[in-house]
């Protein structure tokens, strides 16, 4: 189940796009402003954003430049009822995916945020590339290199699995403890140190970015 993350301060359209989206079988949260979107974004991950421009004091393309400057790649698609084509420039310079013009269909908007979903890594293949000649198989959760695949725990197993579904975006600390770790448990973060090295051991290094004070990045 894809997950999204919808930004949009007028309650109606937000509350009608939101079941909208819910009945398609994507699991949605909502933001309000800039404010909370930062809030609950910083502590989650999600598979495609979708930003109204209009939200108050910063709008939906400063957030969007947020998410492109702290490494977030996901998809981004932006609403408006701004009819300028200055608008749409600034929003594709800042990084957006697509740009959609409100009123729109919600047929429209359904197609568009699928078709996103699939071009976003592992929507056309579930074999994801990784450097130093290696592979992982998202279906069945395997490690592939030249002779075949390669033993993980458990733990970097759950952990490398995490990294590859977000792939050149940052995950945070808190999201490494929350996906890894039941409510009940506490992992140290000398823990998930652990953990990162020993991928980095496999991976190479240089594959593995800490983003000091904040996560980890597996990049191409």
């Amino acid at each position: 189940m894809s997950k999204i993350l919808f930004v949009e301060d007028d309650l109606l359209f937000r509350e009608s796009t939101v079941e909208l989206l819910e009945l398609e079988g994507f699991k949605v949260r909502e933001a309000a402003s800039y404010e909370e979107a930062i809030e609950v974004g910083f502590g989650e991950l999600f598979d495609l954003y979708l930003l109204d421009i209009n939200l108050g004091q910063k709008s939906g393309i400063e957030l969007l430049k947020e998410l492109r400057a702290f490494g977030d790649n996901r998809p981004v698609i932006m609403l408006t009822s701004h009819k300028s084509p200055e608008v749409a420039v600034e929003c594709f310079e800042g990084g957006s995916d697509d740009f959609i013009r409100k009123p729109c269909a919600p047929e429209e908007l359904i197609a568009r945020i699928k078709s996103k979903l699939r071009d976003s890594f592992g929507q056309k293949s579930k074999t994801i590339p990784l450097r130093n000649n290696l592979s992982f198989d998202l279906d069945k959760k395997k490690l592939l290199g030249a002779e075949g695949e390669i033993d993980l725990s458990q733990k970097e197993l759950e952990l490398l699995t995490l990294f590859v579904k977000y792939k050149n975006s940052t995950v945070t600390l808190e999201t490494i403890e929350r996906e890894l770790w039941p409510a009940s448990k506490e992992p140290s973060y000398g823990s998930i140190r652990v953990y990162v090295n020993s991928l980095k051991k496999i991976l190479g290094a240089e594959s593995i970015v800490n983003i000091k004070g904040i996560g980890y990045r597996l990049e191409d």
